[in-house]
């Protein structure tokens, strides 16, 4: 299976308001190819996907915040954070891999994935000087990635006509580490 999307953003910059991603999946049904009596099912998968994600409205061009009046009289002073018109849109990489399996007629099973996703352009506020009158700057600064496993098991002990007992396990790990900085 696979897809292409292209959006285009109405809150980005317009030279920087279109971004497309795509994605490409498969899967081996392995326990047809195989004549086990033992394996019930068994499917590999894989799957590779980008996405994109555009930032709130408002961060591209820098507005006067109106204050409250005081006496009929309102005033209007900068933001603290100033926003960026070359603001692009923040770009997601992921790759996962998989095996399900199930035995002797599926009281037995395991699920596992194992994946790595990259997340580039990150849209943040930087901290700048108070003498350029903000505090803090939008920009694309950063990079972070997640890797991790995910496995389930699951087993069950006690299947009558009336009662069934299942029991389920799930493990998880994620590592994420930030690549890089503004």
């Amino acid at each position: 299976e696979g897809s292409f999307r292209s959006d285009r953003s109405s809150v980005l910059p317009i030279a920087n308001n279109r971004y497309n991603y795509s994605s490409i999946s498969g899967s081996v049904i392995i326990s047809q190819l195989l004549d086990l009596s033992w394996l019930s099912f068994a499917k590999l998968r894989a799957n590779y996907a980008t996405v994109g994600n555009d930032v709130d409205p408002y961060r591209v061009f820098n507005t006067y915040a109106i204050n409250p009046g005081f006496k009929g009289q309102a005033s209007a002073s900068n933001r603290r954070t100033f926003n960026n018109e070359n603001l692009r849109a923040e770009t997601t990489q992921e790759t996962e891999f998989g095996i399900e399996t199930q035995f002797l007629n599926g009281r037995v099973g395991a699920n596992l994935s194992v994946y790595k996703r990259i997340t580039d352009d990150l849209i943040t506020p930087v901290d700048i000087s108070g003498a350029s009158g903000a505090t803090a700057n939008y920009v694309n600064g950063g990079s972070v990635e997640n890797k991790g496993v995910e496995l389930v098991l699951n087993v069950s002990p006690i299947e009558t006509k009336d009662f069934g007992w299942d029991i389920k396990f799930n493990y998880a790990k994620n590592k994420n580490t930030v690549l890089s900085l503004a």
